[in-house]
């Protein structure tokens, strides 16, 4: 259950889930993407959002890296790629998250090490015993997002929630806490810190009010 650090509360069905019910969607995430790849291309040219594209990339997304998945560092990267070559964030978006996780082999943590036993792991250490409240609590909201995204989305004001850990995190970057941490630690959390990015990102909330409604016709077909 994610960590509210004034109030505690309980779970429910938040209509702010990715998963989305198109059926060509699910029965074959990878073709549905195919097979709207042309509209997408005319939508971008318009200037406009083709829902129906973006709700079957999304699902495409969610099949490969949130369907009860503990995400890994490498998860991140491969992750960054593919909204990428999706088009589900701006060129902007792509370069700040590239630049984040470029990492440096020598001082990053093994690819493979999922970020929330990171998080558990700092968590428990001596270096996080004098850390602010708020990011403890953050650090707590991080580990459990990240060990299961879709399952996290299901706790009732998730979204206010992520706002308040990516913020967190945000100031935790740039503290002199951070700094004393080794370079294989400021890179975890570097990666941490972009796969909340990421998820924030990819969440229905950044779109307009008429294309909310748009894709959450879509979602419950």
């Amino acid at each position: 259950m994610l960590i509210n650090p004034a109030n505690s509360y309980s779970q429910t069905n938040d209509i702010a889930n990715n998963q989305v019910n198109d059926q060509s969607a699910i029965e074959s995430p990878k073709t549905a993407v195919n097979k709207t790849e042309k509209e997408a291309v005319a939508a971008n040219n318009s200037g406009d959002v083709d829902l129906s594209s973006r709700s079957q990339k999304l699902a495409a997304i969610t099949s490969e890296f949130f369907s009860g998945k503990d995400l890994t560092q490498l998860d991140i990267n491969q992750l960054s790629q593919r909204l990428g070559e999706y088009g589900l964030i701006s060129p902007e978006q792509h370069a700040k998250l590239n630049s984040n996780l470029k990492s440096n082999n020598e001082n990053a943590h093994q690819p493979s090490q999922k970020l929330s036993s990171f998080l558990n792991n700092f968590s428990n250490s001596a270096q996080a015993k004098g850390l602010d409240d708020n990011l403890t609590a953050s650090l707590d909201n991080a580990e459990h997002i990240l060990k299961n995204v879709n399952k996290a989305k299901e706790d009732e004001g998730f979204s206010r929630i992520l706002d308040q850990t990516i913020s967190e995190f945000d100031k935790f970057l740039t503290s002199e806490e951070f700094k004393q941490l080794t370079p294989a630690d400021q890179q975890s959390f570097k990666t941490v810190s972009s796969a909340l990015d990421i998820v924030d990102q990819i969440t229905p909330k950044n779109l307009n009010n008429k294309q909310l409604n748009s894709y959450l016709s879509i979602a419950k077909m």
